[in-house]
């Protein structure tokens, strides 16, 4: 039922066929009358509307999320007629995008209906963060090179968020942070070179400098390689300092809120 072969409705018919009907005809413990089903559809969606309801954690931490600037899927192995009570209750109003196992005919933890919803929210694996409460359902999530967290209370949960900072960040904070981390990624790219430049340059200079003492090279040119040895070795002090100081505030800051940025390791 959960992945949409057969509906709620066609699963009570084919429950009353093999197991109603045999009873009547022998005189069973079944009261011998005509079945509705349309009565038995509205009486099965009626116990499961009221047995669930909103968690007002749960929309507390979506709203979070969504503050913080991350877009939220739902993933769900659901009936046809769960579906409907969820959605009228308003519980699917609170996501991005709802992926159903009964509409797309897949279901957790097949590893295809995961990858279908990343094609569909057009994301890389390693973008997402993938809750469940079910350790079965975190393994394709995890194979794939998502993020995954086992949700087991809405207190450890937020707890979680918390240290990752969510609690205090918003979306042009985390635009801010990730230009940062830009920043400093930049910063490390330019000193490597300036770092490379600089120990060719001083190789160079010390093999002109013994040609110099035994006059095997122009003053000229030796001065010229001596002025780029000296150039370099200003630049890369300079772009070393910077490189420091990014690192640190990428330690500092930056990691604590881009840990959720990164895949989970396997």
């Amino acid at each position: 039922m959960s992945a949409g072969r057969i509906s709620s409705r066609t699963f009570l018919e084919m429950i009353f066929e093999h197991f109603y009907e045999p009873l009547k005809k022998t005189g069973g413990a079944l009261p011998p009358k005509h079945v509705n089903i349309e009565y038995y559809l509205e009486l099965w969606f009626e116990l499961y509307s009221r047995a669930t309801d909103l968690s007002p954690e749960m929309a507390e931490i979506i709203k979070r999320l969504h503050k913080a600037g991350y877009t939220v899927s739902l993933l769900s192995n659901t009936y046809d007629i769960h579906a409907k009570s969820n959605e009228l209750q308003g519980f699917f109003a609170l996501f991005d995008h709802v992926f159903l196992s009964s509409e797309i005919g897949m279901r957790k933890p097949e590893i295809e209906k995961y990858k279908y919803v990343l094609k569909q929210l057009d994301a890389k694996a390693k973008q997402c963060i993938f809750i469940d409460d079910k350790l079965m359902n975190l393994v394709p999530a995890r194979k794939l090179g998502m993020t995954v967290i086992q949700f087991k209370s809405f207190e450890l949960f937020r707890d979680y968020l918390n240290e990752l900072g969510i609690e205090e960040i918003d979306k042009d904070l985390k635009t801010r942070l990730k230009d940062q981390y830009k920043h400093y990624k930049t910063t490390k790219k330019e000193y490597k070179k300036a770092k490379k430049e600089y120990k060719k340059a001083k190789k160079k200079y010390k093999k002109a400098k013994k040609k110099r003492k035994k006059k095997k090279i122009t003053y000229l040119k030796y001065r010229k390689l001596k002025k780029r040895y000296e150039f370099l070795k200003k630049v890369y002090k300079h772009k070393k300092e910077d490189y420091k100081h990014t690192k640190k505030m990428k330690k500092a800051t930056l990691e604590p809120r881009l840990k959720l940025e990164k895949p989970a390791k396997s």
